[in-house]
């Protein structure tokens, strides 16, 4: 999970403290302070910025001249619009629904930014204010206010002003000014230019060659460069549904499964984001719901991956064992690795080179240049190496460069590897059935042990979670190849096991029937078993969180394969009808695009936010379904406008390069882009 991995570099703050640990802690600490909220409403409930008593002493605060003259201004000039502006869009007293567990007063954004005093020359700069009501040395609750101030006041000054009309509380206060912002527009730097200029030619391209596909079609015909990038070529390929039967042997339960399994992810990380930002007025209902018992499809929602690296082994499997008996052991190794890379990058580097260079001037907000700008793109700027040579699950695991793209790492390495064991499985049936699940034991052990000993928890996704604990979890065993292999090689057995089955076995119905049950209720008890690991109660030495962390994952792979299996051998049944309905084929062609968008574009989403909002589940709900909405629309473009047709040259350049040798060249096409496709990323 990205937003779970960032680092405490993602908010710059001007103090020792970190922001982003404030932020994620503040909920919590109201809740452990319940009994001093009285003497919070004594401390916080006279915070004005612009309070009369502040006028009055302003010599006497030792702020910079500066400050000094153009904060007087706004104090004497009340009967003006501008003055009246920069306090009405100041936040004032503490958060609404501070007892139930709301930290943030955000003001008025958009108000502040808007302020302009010509005369005066003095223009409006929102900051946050972060005052820590102290309790003890380790106990502080801190309340974040968005305030309005002239932009020639520093954050330093602002402290100091703070400080003053704090200094009669009845708990000590601590001040710290940060995030602050003018109404400046970004600078448009060489990098940022040369990706629109090379985005319009494309564009102006892609219109050209539709335009002769459509008008002049023989010509496209002979020549395949202008009907590689045509919309109406491309778009065809997209919704076009085959309704041929005559493959029995085409497993499009796949589809299905596919689509449900990114549609989860996406909903996933839109409670996540949820959670680990809480700019909600009531964080409290926010940890109620995270441990009930009806929240466990979002705190047991990362099997979702797990999905993924099985198809992905399992359909790798199955081309690879097709081709090599198809090319009688002569397999054209280089192109096996080439395309794949080929199939992976050019997504993610489009997505790569509009976080370094567009992302960042396409919105605003209090928290924008700090979550995108820190979150995103310096991250980017320092390890965009890593991403591209799919090391970063290990090279930089903690600050990974578009974060949810661990998995790609993953994928890749595996992928890399899978000649060692795809190649033996082909050449001495023993391998399969002796080596295989040797090699599975191993797994097991291992994994279980990293967990065991490092003492990594399942609570991770919690308000209450560490943020030591989410490193942790994530550097050591979320993240890395060999804990995560298990899924991917049960997926590699079924494939073999499919492979050879060649014609589907007739099964008794009773054992289908209790096979359907098993796994049925295999995959229903992963996901709800994360209940009791997710309480306040839950007790870490019990023994049963390590082994629910390796082993919950091995039962939904057997679950996952059953499904598959059963599909194939014609008993999916009204499931199998369900997974293979048309509709999914199109959303399956731009998945791989969906996965690369989502997260950014979810993140951007909260990194505009500008006021406070109501969790619910309903209202996730309907902001996920936005979120699928924008995302589907993107993916669409950035399919049409650069996967299809790099696929399209790469497809056609391969058969002008191997002409002699046409079949040879088809079969590696077809072994990594179907692996590369239908197993997708998640």
């Amino acid at each position: 999970m990205y937003v779970l991995r960032i680092s405490s570099e993602i908010i710059e703050n001007q103090s020792d403290n970190n922001a982003y640990e404030i932020i994620q802690n503040s909920s919590r600490t109201v809740l452990k302070n319940g009994k001093s909220i009285k003497d919070i409403y004594k401390s916080l409930q006279e915070f004005n910025l612009y309070s009369w008593d502040v006028q009055d002493n302003i010599k006497s605060i030792n702020i910079s001249t500066d400050c000094m003259m153009d904060y007087l201004n706004v104090i004497q000039s009340l009967d003006q619009q501008w003055a009246l502006q920069m306090i009405d869009a100041s936040a004032k007293g503490l958060p609404p629904s501070i007892l139930e567990g709301s930290v943030f007063n955000l003001g008025n954004y958009e108000e502040c930014l808007s302020i302009e005093n010509t005369v005066e020359t003095i223009v409006g700069q929102y900051c946050i204010a972060q005052t820590s009501i102290i309790f003890t040395a380790n106990n502080k609750l801190p309340i974040f206010n968005g305030i309005c101030v002239p932009h020639r006041c520093s954050a330093k000054d602002i402290s100091k002003i703070i400080d003053f009309i704090l200094k009669k509380s009845v708990l000590p206060t601590s001040t710290n000014v940060m995030l602050c912002s003018t109404n400046e527009m970004y600078n448009f730097r060489k990098s940022d230019w040369i990706t629109i200029s090379i985005t319009s030619v494309i564009i102006l391209w892609i219109f050209i060659c539709t335009i002769l596909d459509v008008w002049m079609p023989h010509l496209t015909t002979n020549c395949y460069i202008f009907r590689a990038f045509s919309l109406y070529y491309n778009g065809s390929k997209l919704f076009k549904i085959s309704t041929s039967t005559a493959n029995s042997k085409t497993i499009t339960c796949l589809n299905g499964m596919r689509v449900i399994s990114i549609l989860w992810i996406i909903l996933d990380h839109r409670y996540v984001l949820t959670f680990m930002f809480p700019f909600n007025i009531n964080n409290m209902e926010t940890k109620k719901y995270l441990t009930s018992l009806q929240s466990t499809y979002v705190t047991g929602g990362t099997v979702s991956v797990d999905t993924f690296f099985i198809m992905s082994g399992f359909l790798l499997t199955l081309t690879f064992l097709k081709q090599i008996d198809r090319l009688k052991g002569k397999f054209p190794w280089i192109m096996f690795y080439v395309h794949r890379y080929i199939r992976l990058t050019v997504g993610l580097l489009v997505v790569l080179i509009f976080t370094l260079t567009i992302a960042i001037k396409i919105g605003r907000g209090p928290f924008w240049n700090v979550l995108v700008q820190n979150g995103l793109v310096e991250l980017c700027e320092k390890k965009w190496w890593s991403a591209l040579l799919y090391v970063q699950n290990y090279a930089n695991s903690d600050s990974v460069c578009l974060g949810h793209t661990w998995y790609l790492a993953v994928d890749m390495q595996l992928y890399v590897l899978s000649p060692l064991i795809l190649y033996p499985m082909w050449r001495w049936k023993k391998f399969t059935y002796i080596v295989i699940p040797i090699l599975l034991v191993i797994l097991h052990i291992s994994t279980y042990l990293i967990v065991f000993l490092l003492e990594l928890k399942v609570k991770y996704m919690t308000t209450d979670a560490d943020q030591q604990d989410i490193a942790d979890y994530n550097k050591y065993y979320y993240q890395p190849s060999h804990t995560r292999a298990i899924p991917w090689l049960m997926g590699v057995l079924l494939g073999y096991y499919i492979y050879h089955l060649q014609v589907p076995k007739r099964l008794n119905k009773i054992f289908v029937f209790l096979m359907w049950i098993v796994s049925l209720v295999l995959l229903v008890a992963v996901v709800m078993t994360v209940y009791p690991f997710v309480q306040d109660d839950s007790d870490p030495d019990s023994g049963w969180e390590p082994i629910y962390i390796v082993f919950s994952r091995t039962f939904w792979s057997i679950g996952i394969c059953w499904i598959i299996f059963a599909c194939y051998t014609g008993y999916g049944g009204p499931i199998n009808w369900f997974l293979s309905l048309n509709m999914w084929t199109p959303l399956c062609r731009i998945s791989y695009s969906v996965y690369l968008i989502h997260l950014i574009q979810q993140l951007m989403k909260e990194a505009s936010t500008h006021t406070i909002k109501y969790f619910s589940p309903f209202e996730t709900f309907f902001e996920t379904f936005g979120d699928v909405v924008l995302t589907c629309s993107l993916a669409t473009c950035m399919y049409l406008c650069f996967e299809s047709p790099i696929f399209n040259l790469e497809t056609w350049l391969l058969k002008r390069a191997s002409s002699s040798n046409r079949e040879q060249s088809q079969g590696t096409i077809n072994a990594g882009l179907t692996s590369s496709t239908q197993a997708l990323t998640a």
